[in-house]
């Protein structure tokens, strides 16, 4: 989203400039300028991109930049994973702990009624 500055000079209003802001998930991150960048294609790649381009209404650079933003957060998501795993794979449940989530399943479940 382009948000403008605004400002007043002589009682006239000029933008003073513009910036970027970008939302990741719940985090907005401002970007005070972008920079143009050239990538190689192989055309049925590019053919492709076209179609869902079109398809979408975006531009080129902003359908690149959503499916970036979908990569880091798709990279991040798993590297979060990854750490809860390794954490889980030093600190297993104990056995007390599994038992005692079986007797609370347990005792939510047998109040359900079950047709």
């Amino acid at each position: 989203m382009l948000l403008p500055q605004f400002a007043t000079v002589d009682n006239q209003p000029i933008i003073i400039h513009t910036i970027v802001i970008l939302q990741y998930d719940n985090e907005v991150s401002i970007m005070p300028k972008t920079t143009k960048i050239a990538i190689s294609l192989p055309e049925a790649i590019l053919s492709a991109v076209e179609k869902e381009r079109k398809a979408s209404g975006e531009s080129r650079s902003e359908l690149f930049r959503r499916a970036v933003e979908m990569l880091l957060r798709r990279n991040r998501e798993q590297a979060m994973s990854e750490r809860y795993v390794r954490a889980y794979e030093q600190m297993p449940e104990t056995i007390e702990e599994i038992d005692a989530a079986r007797y609370a399943a347990s005792a939510i479940l047998a109040g359900e009624l079950w047709q």
